[in-house]
């Protein structure tokens, strides 16, 4: 899993800064979501904008959501999960898997990477 800080920002905000190695270095990325009136939250960047609807958090371990995201003409949806370990608990595993089943993707379309996280930020 992607190693992810979950921070609230402010009133109706949050900020996700995750880590992942990228050619021999660790990248990181600060992502910050601002809720609107719909109960979804936004963010845009260089990547297109994207919409997140939180399905369940502890606000502080992990986060699961589904996510739109629309650059140029073309939207695609996806469901994600951050944790602050790489490793996913079992539980959250079975979450994961769940709420993807019910969202109607099959299991070969849900991937559970062992890990991704930079050594030296887990």
């Amino acid at each position: 899993m992607i190693v992810t800080e979950i921070a609230i920002t402010g009133e109706n905000k949050f900020k996700l800064t995750s880590y992942f190695p990228k050619k021999n270095e660790c990248k990181r990325i600060e992502i910050e979501f601002v809720k609107l009136e719909d109960g979804t939250y936004y963010h845009k960047s260089d990547w297109g904008e994207k919409r997140m609807k939180i399905v369940s958090t502890d606000c502080e371990t992990y986060i699961l959501f589904d996510v739109k995201m629309q650059k140029k003409e073309k939207t695609s949806s996806l469901v994600a999960m951050y944790t602050k370990k790489p490793e996913l608990p079992d539980h959250l595993k079975k979450m994961f898997l769940e709420h993807g089943r019910s969202v109607e993707l099959r299991d070969d379309q849900m991937i559970l990477p062992t890990e991704v996280a930079c050594p030296n930020e887990a």
